[in-house]
């Protein structure tokens, strides 16, 4: 079901704009005029164009075009001649004081949404909205030459936009504590997706004379979780969104990150967090060196024919240096004998005695075994990580995700791999820039108490979220979209592709596995493998089960397509954005097949390696199913053909 009918329907839900005036460039333009030349395609009439704050359908101070200029395909990175659009919303308030009555009260400016919009001369009458990144701070580029390699929106003849969400970014001049305003972060949390979309629903009036067909958001990361957001609170605004790898619960993935931190970088007492065995401050660090020891142990196990057990094949059919099965990768070590999180001789990884050969860091950082305290920090990270008691999230979310160091993954910087700046589990000794560890600890810790961090360590060693409680409660509800009721979206012909790579370590893949468990849950009324799924506990069934699609009984999980309107991947190889594998993949394409022709994507999708490392393409398999080669068809590795998809081994549970 198409939300814009026809590009020739006045009705046009980007904003509320039947019947309303327009000042553009000085004149007046009404919504029903038909003089051309008044407006239509005339770049330079939208600069100094006002839109009223009643044209936006959250509260703001309205929103004004500070610069409309031609761009000419030659000097287009699209390619393709464009009008370049340049305006401010800006803000219901002006400042917000902060600590007031103490010592420490500041007055903090509320600032404008910034934005872009790039209007081709050549309109396929579609609209593509694009997420940020990180915090945001920042415009998302609206001319690209290519997404990863596919032909980009605003080639294709969209229309595209973006904004910085609210707040500029301390690395371009913008103020640190920006984020310390409420209505700054309220943007930033989820209100922007809306502002901007309005304030771009009267540029693309006032230019074409006519509305689109058809509106999208595509994003990773932070951009995933606003595509979330756009469907889940705006579903009247969008046709269909892309969430790739998405930032969902910020607040609980924040928390998990600063627990990663504290895991990395405190002092372990015995019985103190699960944790058995006294190690001096740091002593748990694990270094790169180490890092990649770990990595290429379980590659080798599992991919390189090392076990002998394996029948002299890697494990999923093709010796790539990836695992792309890893739960059966855990199986056929647990088989073996083997326990990665061992204190024991069972662990192939285990220092001798428990400890490496010298205390001098420098020489024990090169060393690749685990000592006993590292091996402590390893089994944390890769547990999921528990909210502290009476903090229940957005969605009712109580924990987050176990990291995925333990699946044959290279997760640490190492040239050799073309890992293309994939995150690091390790750095330089008591160094504080292993991610997780910095950012974005020390930027959340900024937002939830409202303060400046001084250096790393106080947020490591002192920050205890139990005491914030309240605080977290509110952010979550202002920034998360952990709930799973998309009925509103869902019953107005929505579609939703969601993606994430197995081996990303800034957003642990798991955190999406937890958003399609309970989505799956929800949708399908049916808690049969509760008892048997690691992944999800059943305080978060309990609670998001009780959503509105749960009442019809003809909701069904089709090959992953869920109730024929969501769809999760999860891609082998593949980090956050980059990685062994970079995954090439026109999600575009699919989504428009998808909404417009009712072709869901299911298994039809194919991903071409975009790293260096030269691993040719692979079938894009839909959750719980991976690429498993086959050789059916031939023995090329490189060949998608020669793929074919099976079941994960870890959720053989799942229907």
């Amino acid at each position: 079901m198409n939300k814009m009918n026809s590009h020739r329907t006045a009705g046009f839900i980007l904003g509320p704009l039947v019947g309303v005036s327009l000042v553009l460039g000085g004149c007046v333009l009404d919504d029903d005029s038909s003089d051309a030349d008044q407006a239509s395609n005339d770049c330079a009439a939208l600069e100094g164009m006002t839109i009223a704050a009643s044209d936006i359908g959250l509260a703001t101070g309205g929103a004004t075009v500070t610069s409309a200029s031609q761009v000419a395909a030659a000097d287009a990175s699209a390619g393709v001649d464009y009008c370049l659009v340049v305006g401010e919303i800006h803000p219901e308030t002006e400042s917000e004081v902060i600590h007031e009555g103490t010592a420490d009260e500041v007055e903090v400016a509320t600032p404008d949404i910034n934005f872009n919009v790039a209007l081709p001369a050549d309109w396929n009458y579609k609209t593509l909205q694009y997420g940020g990144g990180g915090f945001d701070g920042t415009i998302p580029s609206v001319d690209r030459a290519s997404e990863n390699g596919i032909e980009s929106a605003l080639a294709r003849g969209y229309t595209t936009l973006g904004s910085d969400s609210g707040h500029v970014s301390p690395a371009i001049g913008g103020d640190p504590n920006e984020l310390w305003n409420s209505e700054a972060l309220r943007n930033f949390g989820r209100e922007q997706i809306k502002k901007t979309h309005d304030a771009a629903s009267a540029i693309v009036r006032a230019y074409y004379q006519t509305s689109p067909d058809h509106s999208y958001f595509m994003g990773g990361s932070q951009g995933g979780h606003e595509a979330l957001i756009a469907a889940q609170f705006y579903p009247d605004d969008y046709d269909g969104v892309i969430a790739g790898y998405p930032a969902y619960n910020p607040e609980a993935m924040h928390l998990g990150a600063m627990d990663y931190g504290k895991t990395l970088y405190n002092a372990r007492t015995a019985g103190v967090n699960g944790y058995s065995y006294d190690a001096d401050a740091g002593d748990g660090w694990i270094s790169r060196t180490q890092t990649r020891a770990l990595s290429q142990y379980i590659v080798d196990a599992c991919e390189n024919d090392s076990l002998a057990a394996n029948g002299g094949e890697a494990l999923d059919g093709a010796a790539d240096g990836m695992v792309s099965d890893a739960g059966a990768c855990r199986q056929l070590l647990q088989d073996q004998g083997y326990d990665l999180l061992a204190h024991d001789a069972t662990n192939p990884m285990r220092c001798a005695g428990g400890a490496h050969t010298s205390t001098d860091h420098a020489v024990s950082d090169e060393e690749t075994c685990l000592s006993d305290p590292q091996i402590e920090t390893l089994a944390r990270i890769t547990s999921r990580y528990n909210l502290p008691t009476g903090l229940v999230l957005d969605g009712g979310v109580r924990s987050y995700g176990h990291w995925p160091m333990l699946d044959g993954i290279w997760i640490a910087e190492d040239e050799s791999k073309n890992l293309g700046n994939q995150e690091d589990f390790g750095s330089e000794w008591d160094a504080y820039d292993a991610f997780q560890a910095s950012f974005p600890s020390q930027d959340q810790y900024n937002i939830i108490t409202q303060s400046a961090y001084t250096q790393p360590s106080d947020i490591l060693q002192d920050f205890d979220p139990a005491n914030w409680i309240d605080r977290i409660t509110t952010l979550s509800g202002w920034i998360d979209t952990s709930s799973v009721d998309y009925s509103t979206f869902r019953s107005q012909g929505g579609k939703l592709i969601h993606y994430h790579g197995a081996a990303d370590v800034s957003i642990t893949p798991y955190n999406s596995v937890d958003l399609y468990l309970r989505m799956i849950g929800q949708f399908s009324d049916n808690t049969d493998y509760l008892g048997t799924n690691p992944f999800w506990g059943t305080d978060d069934a309990t609670t998001n089960m009780a959503v509105s699609q749960n009442d019809e009984s003809s909701i069904t999980i089709d090959e992953g397509v869920v109730n024929d309107f969501y769809s999760f991947y999860l891609i082998p190889g593949f980090g956050h954005g980059h990685g062994y594998y970079t995954a090439s993949v026109d999600w575009l394409t699919a989504l428009e097949n998808w909404v417009e022709q009712d072709v869901a994507p299911k298994d039809s999708l194919v991903s071409t390696d975009v790293s260096g490392n030269e691993l040719g393409s692979r079938p894009v398999c839909h959750f719980p199913y991976y690429p498993a080669f086959t050789s059916a068809s031939g023995t090329d590795t490189n060949d998608a053909d020669n793929y074919s998809c099976e079941k994960l081994e870890e959720y053989a549970y799942l229907p």
